[in-house]
């Protein structure tokens, strides 16, 4: 079996005239191969969709929230459910600014259609855009607190605030800040988020440094392998 998942995958030609016969495979990582083939390739949201749906329910919230954010960018979101998701783990994690973006978009595709989920992704949109109007006005205390301080986490915090304001250079060096006093809680998700940064900074070369950085949790480092195919 693995002799010929290693056969299919081993030329672009292959991907596409063989994909079928690779599904018929059952073998999990196979499948996985193929479909990173296909979006390298061949990049679509269907495939890219395939490879992130079992990251949306990852117990590790780090690589659940930025599998979220790489299908946000490449079109791969699937039902209302996704965007209502990722929009409420938005607000848990004080970027609200992100949160509303999500609806927002939610709302322009209309993925929205029934009057129960357009009322309750209202409500919580409302709710989205205050936190924001908020995180932006306080943003710039946010970022000297935090360079002031001893703590990494606190760097990541206001590098995750920047990125969801959509100032990837600043960013960028709250995180590599937040890096640099060494005393981060996870150094994986650290370095997940500077990649991400760092591609939307347009500085693909050092996001693919950081996303190869990335070690020590499975799920994480497998964001990172998409981001990484992302980045390509």
């Amino acid at each position: 079996q693995k002799e010929m998942c290693s056969d299919i995958l081993k030329s672009k030609e292959g991907v596409i005239k063989d994909f079928q016969r690779e599904l018929k495979l059952k073998d999990e990582e196979c499948t996985a191969k193929g479909f990173e083939k296909l979006v390298t390739y061949y990049p679509n949201p269907a495939g890219w969709a395939n490879l992130m749906q079992s990251l949306f329910a990852s117990r590790n919230d780090a690589a659940a929230y930025n599998a979220y954010r790489l299908a946000m960018d490449v079109g791969a979101m699937g039902g209302s459910s996704d965007y209502t998701e990722m929009a409420q783990r938005a607000i848990e994690l004080n970027i609200p600014a992100e949160a509303q973006k999500t609806l927002e978009t939610g709302f322009a595709k209309k993925v929205f259609t029934e009057k129960r989920d357009i009322d309750r992704n209202t409500r919580l949109l409302n709710s989205a855009k205050e936190r924001a109007a908020a995180s932006k006005a306080g943003v710039a205390k946010q970022e000297r607190d935090a360079a002031a301080g001893k703590s990494g986490d606190a760097d990541l915090a206001v590098g995750q605030v920047h990125l969801s304001l959509g100032d990837a250079a600043s960013a960028v060096k709250a995180i590599q800040r937040g890096l640099g006093k060494g005393n981060v809680t996870s150094a994986a998700e650290a370095q997940l988020l500077l990649g991400i940064a760092q591609l939307r900074a347009g500085n693909k070369g050092e996001a693919g440094k950081a996303f190869k950085a990335v070690k020590g949790d499975a799920d994480l480092e497998r964001v990172a392998k998409l981001w990484t195919l992302r980045a390509n």
